[in-house]
């Protein structure tokens, strides 16, 4: 007879979700309650089982979908990009300011950040160029 943890353990997840909507604890606490039981627990086990249900999502979608996939490579060429910047522009291989002053490093860690979320974001041409223009989701602090 197959096992369903999830439809079995489904009024605990649903309880363990509610307290961390209503604030009653936070989600690393019960996280960290939960973690430190045995992972034969029937809610850890069911929310495991749970949390694979999106993972697969993506992964069908990346298999089938050309656009998607090569939309991934995209951002991850960009972001890899990025990456080889900060590493050219920090000093040695432990990535340490040569400024010395904290202010300096500051401003030289702000200036870094600036141009590698600029390489990474790599807007159009066809963006729009006020502020105000642009969608909600791009004036939130993505850097």
């Amino acid at each position: 007879m197959p096992h369903y943890p999830i439809e079995d353990q489904w009024d605990e997840m649903l309880r363990f979700i509610a307290t961390i909507r209503l604030k009653v604890t936070t989600a690393s606490q019960l996280f960290k309650r939960l973690n430190s039981y045995s992972k034969q627990h029937p809610l850890y086990r069911a929310l495991k089982e749970f949390g694979k249900i999106p993972k697969t999502r993506f992964i069908l979608k990346y298999i089938d979908d050309l656009e998607f996939r090569q939309a991934i490579e995209k951002q991850l060429n960009k972001v890899e990009g990025s990456n080889k910047f900060s590493k050219a522009v920090s000093f040695g291989h432990s990535h340490e300011f040569i400024q010395s002053e904290k202010e300096d490093q500051e401003i030289a860690e702000a200036c870094r950040r600036l141009i590698k979320c600029h390489r990474v974001l790599e807007l159009p041409e066809s963006w729009p160029h006020s502020f105000e223009q642009r969608p909600e989701f791009f004036k939130w602090n993505l850097c």
